[in-house]
């Protein structure tokens, strides 16, 4: 490779935030996903499994930072679905072998709406007390209905199609957390800079 080809080369990658491998296989557009629907997932009817950790064997080290939404993100969430407002899209690499779903980015708003179909907390609104999942099945079946019946659009890459080691999934997350939180900006250099095995 010669100079031209090697700074035309870095350039690209600096432009587009992610290299050649990624670019050439992630989807443009996000499909929507009803065998990962919230209800069947929370309720044991799907054969996949989510892995919201995503451990990194060469960093020793989870891809995922640990749960950090409380109650006010995660109904800011719940509410979102409800009132149709746009949601960004989800980013999965999925093990069709075993059935995996390795949550690339997501794992907050996932297990927002888990945690809320298995009754962990309530939706918080303003002059109200929280509202369980269950009241809501009463009060408002239209909003309970909504929730349960949430399917996320998500970006996907399969292992059959394209093999991905921990270099390209932790590339992945930073491309997709780029205006992350200051949180999110640590965990990436962290995960950049650890060593490798």
């Amino acid at each position: 490779m010669n100079k031209n080809q090697s700074t035309r080369q870095n350039l690209e990658r600096s432009l587009l935030g992610i290299g050649s491998k990624l670019q050439d296989n992630l989807p443009k557009t996000g499909c929507h996903l009803p065998s990962l629907r919230a209800s069947k997932v929370v309720a044991g009817k799907t054969s996949f499994k989510f892995d919201f950790d995503v451990f990194l064997p060469s960093r020793n080290a989870n891809l995922q930072r640990g749960l950090v939404w409380d109650d006010v993100q995660k109904s800011g969430f719940l509410l979102a679905i409800v009132r149709e407002n746009p949601i960004p899209f989800f980013h999965f690499y999925t093990n069709t072998r075993a059935k995996i779903v390795h949550v690339i980015d997501g794992k907050q708003r996932l297990n927002a709406v888990f945690g809320y179909l298995r009754g962990e907390f309530g939706i918080l609104l303003e002059g109200h007390d929280p509202v369980f999942f269950a009241e809501l099945v009463e009060l408002a079946p239209f909003a309970a209905k909504a929730i349960a019946n949430f399917d996320p659009c998500a970006i996907e890459i399969q292992d059959e199609d394209v093999a991905l080691d921990d270099n390209d999934l932790i590339e992945w997350f930073a491309y997709v957390n780029f205006l992350g939180t200051a949180q999110d900006q640590l965990h990436i250099k962290k995960l950049q800079n650890q060593n490798t095995k």
